[in-house]
């Protein structure tokens, strides 16, 4: 079964929430909130982020803009 996943971020409550969605039939698996969301997150993009050397002018690594305009 192919697993995906979403993050929302509600930028009025400040609530991170992450659903686990079966990639066959786009039901939630899973509702994750608050800190498990968080950490999850933080470690899926501490792996997904790209060396140092690819950061661009602004400062910014390619999928940073990602959580820029979460939400």
């Amino acid at each position: 079964m192919l697993k995906t996943f979403q993050v929302y971020w509600n930028k009025e409550d400040g609530v991170l929430r992450l659903h686990q969605i079966d990639g066959e039939t786009g039901q939630v698996i899973k509702d994750i909130t608050g800190s498990e969301a968080f950490k999850f997150f933080s470690q899926w993009k501490k792996e997904s982020t790209p060396p140092i050397s690819q950061v661009n002018s602004s400062g910014l690594r390619p999928g940073d803009d990602d959580l820029l305009q979460a939400g």
